[in-house]
């Protein structure tokens, strides 16, 4: 008898038919190592707590699923305890045949020079099909190259998207490829993902490109953990475990894979597709084990190569000193991690304060902004919480009325979010990072302003990307703000110092002339 059962798919692999009790602590021990640890709040103060595992089961782990990159570490460990090839039944997920469809892009489009080797990365079918990412800078057309290559393979796609972006994403699909509109759909809610499905089954689906909330997956796969999988099937014509095959995807497409990162590897350990790409213009982390996990799951060699870092934008870091700044709340309570909530939150409490902050923002704007502007450009400014985007976007449209100025975040108590107009449309928008920080392009965009102190170092490189390459030629400009006397503010400094010499086409330092 075997002591368990390895199932290899494309992405993953499953271990289940575990028969041995050791083989039950072996797995055991393993799943230890791949837990992530983080600081959790308890009471008043935090603790170091395991927050994720890199690993899939369902509630009564009768199964467990791995990333398939892990396959040999995970039969080294078994073997540490005595179980090897023989002790192991093997069973194996093959490719199988997706559907064809046509997908011919519209005359309009070309691809530039520097996006065609991306694009022969991309439609290769023999570099798959887990690992594949593309990782070109923000700006340089990810997604136009996904679809040129798209056009090329031919096969049903489905790309997995947070449901921020699926408009985004529907607009451009819509204009790229030279196809009806109503074969180009996007699921969002398990009753439109049930809807799909059953009609796939019946054999009436003739969608050629397909987008789904990968929150909508997420509750998918969470409900087969839940569910005896015999129960499942009673509701489901097929499981995350057969998704791809079952819809006969050819291509699975994740846009911005380093958000919800381990949701994305999850997904990965249910999945058996024939081919693959990721898109990260910052797959990266001062995080150790997290980058481990990157490089596990996109390995560097796998990666595309995409050239030296096209340097466009004229950068500066702006410094000012408050005149007190022991008023100045920069920790959650309990807390000794910086948090840019409880600063704004601190000015907010002041209405000086608050009036000397937001006078010097538009100082800002009216230098980097106004004084420079030509015919259609627009400018954002970035805040941490919706209640200082608010405040200060009415004061802005007191100083400028002459512009168009309107928030663009999400629902705040409930109510609805701002619409996506309001990030597209006006000259001003004032923001959040969750908001319009990533995957978000403003056409024009000649300004970007950030006021909000951060140490990600991908959270940094997303924001300087809002501000892409201008059709006409001028040149846009990035500025942050930094606060003399908040130790944080200046470690940071240091930090976005860095990036922006390395990716910037300029960068200097300037200073307000008086503390607020």
């Amino acid at each position: 008898m075997k002591a368990f059962r390895v199932t290899t798919s494309s992405h993953g692999f499953k271990v289940d038919k575990v028969a041995d009790s050791r083989a039950h602590e072996a797995l055991k021990q393993y799943l230890l190592g791949l837990r992530h640890f983080g600081l959790v709040r308890a009471g008043r103060s935090f603790i170091r707590k395991p927050l994720k595992t890199f690993a899939s089961s369902n509630i009564t782990r009768s199964y467990y699923r791995f990333h398939i990159a892990e396959k040999q570490s995970f039969l080294n460990h078994m073997s540490e305890y005595g179980f090897n090839d023989s002790s192991i039944e093997w069973s194996e997920n093959k490719p199988y045949q997706p559907r064809i469809v046509e997908l011919p892009a519209k005359e309009k489009w070309a691809p530039r020079e520097n996006q065609l080797n991306p694009i022969d990365y991309i439609a290769d079918e023999t570099n798959g099909p887990w690992g594949k990412l593309l990782p070109a800078m923000t700006g340089s057309g990810k997604g136009a190259m996904t679809m040129f290559a798209l056009s090329r393979r031919n096969v049903l796609p489905i790309l997995l998207v947070r449901p921020m972006y699926m408009d985004k994403w529907m607009l451009e699909v819509r204009d790229f490829f030279d196809i009806p509109e109503d074969s180009i759909i996007s699921i969002q809610g398990s009753g439109e993902l049930k809807k799909m499905i059953e009609l796939q089954a019946a054999g009436k689906l003739t969608a050629r490109f397909i987008i789904i909330s990968n929150k909508t997956y997420q509750s998918w796969i969470s409900s087969f953990e839940k569910t005896k999988e015999s129960q499942f099937r009673k509701t489901w014509k097929c499981t995350p475990e057969n998704f791809f095959e079952f819809m006969r995807a050819g291509f699975r497409v994740m846009d911005e894979v380093h958000q919800d990162f381990h949701l994305n590897f999850k997904i990965d350990t249910y999945t058996h597709v024939n081919d693959s790409i990721s898109l990260s213009a910052t797959l990266m982390t001062k995080d150790p084990f997290l980058r481990s996990r990157y490089e596990l799951a996109y390995p560097h060699a796998k990666r595309c190569e995409v050239g030296p870092l096209n340097k466009y934008i004229d950068s500066s870091a702006y410094l000012y000193q408050f005149r007190e700044p022991e008023r100045i709340r920069t920790t959650e309570y309990g807390s000794t991690t910086y948090s840019h909530l409880a600063f704004e939150e601190s000015i907010l409490k002041n209405p000086v304060l608050t009036e000397n902050y937001f006078d010097m923002i538009a100082g800002l704007v009216e230098i980097d902004f106004v004084r420079i502007k030509d015919e259609g450009e627009k400018f954002v400014v970035f805040c941490a919480r919706i209640q200082m985007c608010r405040a200060l976007c009415k004061y802005l449209k007191q100083r400028f009325s002459q512009y168009d100025i309107r928030t663009y975040v999400g629902s705040e108590d409930g109510g609805p979010k701002d619409p996506y107009e309001n990030l597209i449309e006006p000259v001003g928008r004032i923001t959040t990072y969750g908001s319009a920080g990533t995957a978000q392009d403003v056409p024009m965009l000649r300004t970007n302003i950030m006021t909000i102190s951060m140490d990600s170092l991908a959270g940094n490189i997303q924001v300087l990307g809002r501000t892409r390459v201008m059709k006409n030629g001028n040149t846009p400009r990035f500025v942050y703000t930094v606060a003399e006397n908040i130790p944080k503010h200046m470690l940071h400094h240091k930090g976005r110092e860095e990036i922006l010499k390395q990716r910037a086409r300029s960068y200097r330092v300037r200073f307000h002339d008086k503390p607020i």
